[in-house]
C-alpha cells in the first residue's frame, strides 16, 4: 500500500511538470504565430511609460537612446488617452425607454403610438 501511495505522488509530481511544459509550449507557438507580441501585451494593462516604451521597441528603437523630449511627449500623450477614455467610459449614457409604458431603448414610432396616446 505504501509502494502505491509513492507511485502516486511521483506520478502526480510527473503529471504537473508535463502540464506546464505542455502551457510553456502553448505560449511559444502563440507568440510564433504573431497572436502575442509583447508591444500588444503592454498596450493593455500598462502605465503610459511601459506602453511609451513598447511603442518605442516596435518601432526598432530602444527606450534608453531616444531622446527624453520624445519620450516625455509620447508618455504625455499616452497619459492624456488614457484619461479621455476613463472619462468616456465613466460618463456613457444610459439607455432609458422613451416613456413608463415602454419596454423599449430606442422605439419607433409606430410603438410609441401604441402606449402613449
Amino acid at each position: 500500500m505504501k509502494n502505491l501511495e509513492e507511485k502516486s505522488i511521483i506520478l502526480n509530481i510527473e503529471n504537473k511538470k508535463l502540464r506546464k511544459r505542455n502551457e510553456r509550449l502553448k505560449k511559444v507557438k502563440q507568440s510564433v504565430q504573431g497572436k502575442e507580441t509583447s508591444a500588444s501585451k503592454a498596450q493593455f494593462n500598462s502605465t503610459p511609460k511601459s506602453k511609451a516604451n513598447a511603442e518605442i521597441r516596435e518601432l526598432g528603437l530602444t527606450p534608453r537612446k531616444v531622446p527624453n523630449s520624445v519620450k516625455r511627449k509620447l508618455i504625455m500623450a499616452n497619459a492624456m488617452i488614457a484619461e479621455i477614455q476613463a472619462t468616456k467610459e465613466k460618463n456613457k449614457p444610459q439607455k432609458q425607454s422613451c416613456c413608463k409604458y415602454c419596454k423599449w431603448k430606442y422605439p419607433t414610432k409606430v410603438q410609441v403610438y401604441r402606449y402613449v396616446k
